[in-house]
């Protein structure tokens, strides 16, 4: 069952990681081009991109922390806690959480109670 989840998570880290590419390196790739081609688009150009990067990094971290939430509180973990580190560290809470829930499922397995 983790196995099937972590699956999933990593298309969902896939697509995340991609929009978050395409917005950084898009911006520092195609900024130059539009500051050398288009006139009275420096202040405009700089504006969007930090927009849409703060739209993407806010929109992932609010997208962590709602999964964070959502799965710790299915898994009988602690809800608030994840959500609030998923809130601080992004997806590396969300390895944390899968390595802390894989170290329980072996810890389960070698000492049945």
């Amino acid at each position: 069952m983790i196995v099937r989840r972590i699956d999933s998570l990593a298309k969902v880290a896939i697509v995340f990681a991609v929009l978050w590419w395409v917005i950084s390196v898009g911006g520092v790739i195609f900024l130059p081009y539009l500051l050398e081609h288009v006139s009275c688009v420096d202040s405009y150009a700089l504006l969007m991109r930090f927009v849409l990067g703060t739209a993407a990094f806010v929109s992932l971290r609010v997208a962590v922390t709602w999964w964070l939430f959502t799965t710790a509180r299915r898994d009988k973990a602690s809800p608030w806690v994840w959500s609030l580190l998923g809130l601080v560290f992004g997806l590396i809470a969300v390895v944390l959480f899968y390595c802390v829930k894989i170290y329980e499922a072996h810890d389960k397995q070698e000492n049945p109670t």
